[in-house]
């Protein structure tokens, strides 16, 4: 075998995501969802020889993203075949507490879809059956549809909305019809992945997708899996709020305490900050900043935004005072103290501190900074001030 051909081969062996190896701590102290030993365990099955790794990690990469965003929906796959990424979906949807809809005759090709481009094609991928894949996969959150596609999507309620579908059916007209069904009910941002577009060995693939996407606004995007998949991601609605970003902090500040550990304050937090650790949040230097946002228009007499809080204090430095500001106005200040490291503190943002930030989100940067020389971490490297716990706007 020629070294380009060999996939063991340096530099031709495809590497594994930085996030899932070496930063997976870091991944998990941000609330990362995926388990990458079960959801490995969960796709390699009886190939744990043979493994598309690519595809593998595009998936759970793409699920990462749909999470960040916020764009929640079930998911679907039509094509399953023996359940190898069916496996790994289903569990996807049950991290995120949804349904895994997997889609298939689960008895092969349909004659008559060897037609047209693929009529030269025989009857294949009859060697699997439902309870195999079910004893696979299993129960819980996923729902087997079974039967020829379109007809088996009676078998599903009509007005659910998708954030990932996987299509892997190998010929024009399956994929055609999944497509067109499926395509109007993947909600903005959301995924569709095709199987076999580069592969070079299923031209009724290539086909269906390239005449789906001639007149969208989206187009498929290449993935360097073994199969020649491509992705299309779904056009963002940008009116009415569409902005995910403010979405998901304006969701953050609300009546009710919202913990800084495991990234959960990790969209509020600007610049000054160390990353989440399981129990909040450091600050370094000499100020932070927090992004504040509504979805609605601040009450008149402004927000009332409360933070439990601590500070780092050694035996030399035994107070910190932190100034509040919204700009260049001054909020109130937060003392801390050997008799009081750390506490509930409270700040008022007035409601000309929030400017409109489009979509009906209304945006404001609350300064932290500290009055007087910051101490150091023990190794004496980094400039602690401020750490956060949890937060909550409290009116």
């Amino acid at each position: 075998m020629s070294k380009v051909n060999n996939p063991e081969a340096a530099p031709y062996r495809a590497e594994r995501p930085n996030r899932f190896t070496k930063a997976y701590p870091k991944y998990k102290s941000y609330g990362g969802l995926i388990n990458i030993e079960e959801e490995l365990k969960n796709f390699l099955g009886d190939r744990p020889s043979d493994p598309d790794l690519v595809r593998f990690y595009f998936f759970i990469m793409a699920f990462d993203q749909l999470v960040k965003e916020g764009i929640i929906g079930d998911i679907a796959e039509i094509g399953v075949y023996k359940g190898t990424t069916a496996a790994v979906l289903a569990s996807l949807a049950k991290r995120i507490g949804t349904t895994a809809y997997l889609l298939d005759t689960y008895e092969g090709f349909r004659a008559e879809d060897l037609a047209g481009v693929d009529a030269n094609r025989q009857l294949q991928f009859a060697d699997t059956s439902l309870a195999a894949v079910r004893d696979r996969v299993g129960d819980g959150n996923a729902r087997y549809v079974v039967g020829y596609f379109p007809d088996s999507a009676a078998q599903m309620p009509d007005d659910r909305p998708f954030c990932l579908v996987h299509i892997d059916c190998d010929l024009y007209a399956p994929i055609k019809s999944a497509l067109a069904y499926f395509y109007p009910r993947v909600l903005p941002g959301g995924y569709l992945i095709i199987h076999d577009y580069g592969s070079m060995s299923w031209d009724g693939a290539e086909q269906a997708i390239d005449e789906f996407f001639a007149d969208k606004p989206e187009a498929p995007i290449p993935l360097a899996d073994r199969g020649g998949s491509v992705v299309v991601r779904k056009a963002r609605d940008l009116s009415g709020g569409g902005n995910w970003m403010l979405r998901k902090r304006a969701s953050l500040l609300r009546d009710a305490w919202v913990s800084a550990g495991a990234g959960g304050l990790h969209d509020l937090t600007g610049s000054g900050w160390r990353p989440p650790e399981p129990w909040g949040v450091w600050g370094i230097g000499r100020e932070q900043t927090l992004h504040l946002v509504m979805d609605i228009a601040p009450p008149e007499g402004g927000i009332l935004l409360e933070m439990e809080a601590s500070a780092a204090l050694t035996a030399e430095r035994t107070a910190l005072d932190v100034a509040l500001l919204a700009g260049e106005r001054h909020l109130g200040d937060w003392h801390f103290g050997q008799d009081r490291p750390r506490g509930q503190f409270s700040v008022a943002v007035p409601a000309e501190a929030f400017s409109p930030a489009g979509g009906g989100y209304h945006a404001a940067v609350l300064r932290c900074v500290c009055e007087a020389p910051v101490p150091t971490d023990l190794k004496g490297t980094t400039p602690l001030t401020m750490a956060l716990h949890r937060l909550r706007r409290s009116r």
